[in-house]
């Protein structure tokens, strides 16, 4: 309802307002990665900490598993991520390093690019493991609409310019390549769209509003 007056406030010239827009955070909650993620301390050099990561990692992907299985998916889908938390002996901070290829190695070149050196024989301390698996869900989204008579009826609304009689449109009834220029509402069961005078509506090609604000 109030993102043209926004967008006019701050000098952006178009908005776009998606589907579901009053709902659509759930939404985004709904469709979003399955996601777990452990970790565990273990402060000890680097070169003498194989054998405790790989166990570690071992029991973390067992629970990971047990508890993607608890939450109704299929574990054997999720996409599995290890890395260590390292850092030079006598730091107090840590750099987050994946675990694939030489671990030291990436990390005095991360090292490098944040901090500006990393001295090549520095020894190195691991300070946490981590495992975390993602499994992603399908984006659905509804298919736009092709062909429709728009529903309308009008009424006067009062905007900064003054009082003017405006179309109201029915969204569920507007098709792609559908234009109006302002003043004019758009209802829908979850939101109200407002577009100004001087601004202008069409629906785009996957059925989202596309409003140029105008001056």
């Amino acid at each position: 309802m109030h993102a043209c007056a926004l967008a006019r406030e701050i000098g952006i010239p178009r908005v776009i307002v998606p589907f579901l827009p009053g709902v659509f955070s759930a939404y985004g909650v709904l469709v979003s990665d399955v996601r777990v993620a452990y970790s565990q301390s273990v402060l000890r050099p680097l070169g003498r900490a194989h054998g405790r990561i790989r166990a570690i990692l071992g029991g973390f992907r067992e629970r990971a598993e047990r508890d993607l299985t608890a939450q109704g998916v299929d574990p054997r889908r999720a996409l599995f991520t290890a890395s260590l938390d390292l850092r030079y002996r006598g730091q107090s901070y840590e750099i987050n390093v994946p675990i694939h290829g030489n671990v030291a190695r990436r990390f005095r070149d991360l090292h490098r690019a944040r901090y500006g050196y990393a001295p090549p024989a520095g020894p190195i301390e691991l300070v946490t493991v981590r495992l975390a698996a993602r499994l992603p869900r399908p984006m659905q989204f509804p298919a736009p609409i092709r062909r429709a008579t728009p529903r309308r009826g009008a009424r006067r609304v009062l905007f900064e310019e003054g009082w003017f009689e405006t179309p109201v449109l029915d969204r569920e009834s507007l098709p792609v390549g559908f234009h109006l220029e302002g003043p004019l509402i758009v209802e829908e069961a979850y939101a109200t769209t407002v577009v100004p005078p001087g601004g202008a509506l069409e629906v785009g090609p996957l059925g989202l509003l596309d409003i140029e604000v105008g001056p």
